[in-house]
């Protein structure tokens, strides 16, 4: 049971799964069944997994997660998308993170749900000092079984923070200037502020790349953001993507393959 579990929370998501289904009725299976014929309906499989996690709490809500992951194997490389997905969904449903109960499984799916919770909540409006605390409770109750959550939930403070300061938005230089300042800030360790500052270069290169926020690459000089940066944030800036004229930018991948 322990391995399994430490297999679980080491990053390689659903493997231990498969120990724990079985091809007896779960309760949840006719949920699914009945209510998402298409069984890879992410749409659809997204509104039951909120509604689970709301009236029933989060836990249920990744055991479905897990048990749908388990049984269908469609659905396994949208295993990471469907944790942020719900992580936004929850963000907006319930953006009190005290009113959530949360457990190892939570983390399931590459950190899906702890990347995208804090990213919406900032986008929704909510302090950055009440979010960067959700990530530091969320730190202590988990450093034991899940030593990386911090981290990653302070990647998913980063993702948001190019985007909140109003003054600086369309301007790529500022808002990544506004980012590495409030990760310095608000991190409680040298570990934290790279994970938070590796989040903002990687949401802002996407958001480039889509010229979103009135952001576009540099046609004449697609490498120019990183030119401009130094020491830990030229780092993460060239480690978080493949600058070309098109900013090919690496995202958080499929890892279905080495789950099964």
């Amino acid at each position: 049971m322990l391995k399994n579990i430490a297999l679980f929370l080491g990053g390689l998501g659903f493997l231990s799964v498969l120990l724990f289904y079985t091809s007896s009725h779960s309760i949840l299976e006719p949920l699914f069944s009945h209510t998402c014929p298409d069984s890879t309906d992410m749409n659809c499989i997204l509104k039951v997994l909120t509604d689970i996690s709301v009236e029933r709490g989060l836990p249920e809500g990744f055991r479905a997660l897990r048990e749908h992951y388990a049984a269908v194997p469609d659905f396994r490389p949208n295993c990471h998308s469907m944790a942020l997905s719900l992580g936004e969904a929850l963000a907006h449903r319930l953006p009190h993170y005290e009113e959530l109960t949360f457990t190892p499984e939570s983390a399931a799916c590459n950190y899906g749900f702890f990347q995208s919770y804090p990213n919406d909540l900032l986008l929704s409006g909510a302090p950055i000092a009440y979010v960067s605390a959700f990530c530091k409770d969320i730190g202590t109750q988990m450093k034991d079984a899940v030593p990386d959550l911090e981290d990653e939930c302070f990647r998913g403070i980063g993702r948001a923070l190019p985007f909140i300061d109003e003054t600086s938005l369309g301007d790529s230089i500022k808002m990544i200037a506004f980012a590495d300042t409030t990760c310095t800030e608000i991190s409680p360790g040298p570990q934290q502020y790279r994970f938070c500052l590796s989040g903002a270069f990687n949401q802002l290169g996407r958001k480039e790349a889509t010229e979103d926020y009135g952001l576009s690459v540099d046609e004449e000089n697609p490498l120019l953001l990183c030119e401009r940066q130094q020491g830990v944030a030229k780092e993460s800036c060239d480690g978080n993507c493949q600058w070309t004229a098109h900013c090919l930018f690496l995202g958080e991948g499929d890892f279905s393959t080495g789950l099964q």
